[in-house]
């Protein structure tokens, strides 16, 4: 048995990795919010894109995986470069974002996609300006 783990453990996780990750965009809300939001990769934006360590949505925790930045339009997102043939970037305008405070964090309730919403640090929401936008 350990040989077969051995011999095979590469390719389980080849075919493993698209799988998950296909699920996490699906479940967690990434794909819908894509049907509304998706955004060409090669967008120029204001701001140089910095890691989100800590931000979630629905049942998925995407610490590490997602780059943003926000300029007076809206807010961008995108994932990092393994993740992204499932989680295509996203511009998400302020016009469709709303914004409470839930303890430590800052959750973002996008209107176009009722159900789905952002979790993100305290600390990066006001490195994006969302607490002073919002007034939180």
């Amino acid at each position: 048995m350990h040989d077969f783990w051995t011999r095979y453990s590469f390719f389980l996780l080849v075919l493993l990795y698209p799988i998950v990750f296909f699920i996490s965009s699906t479940v967690g809300g990434w794909r819908t919010l894509a049907a509304l939001y998706r955004t060409p990769r090669d967008k120029k934006r204001e701001n140089k894109p910095i890691p989100v360590t800590t931000i979630g949505m629905r049942f998925f925790s995407y610490n590490g995986f997602i780059y943003g930045t926000a300029d007076r339009d809206g807010l961008h997102l995108h994932m990092h470069f393994l993740t992204s043939p499932f989680h295509p970037p996203l511009f998400i305008p302020w016009t469709d974002i709303t914004a409470e405070r839930v303890k430590d964090k800052i959750r973002l309730n996008i209107t176009k996609a009722p159900g789905i919403s952002i979790e993100i640090a305290e600390s990066h929401a006001k490195t994006f300006g969302i607490t002073d936008r919002f007034k939180l």
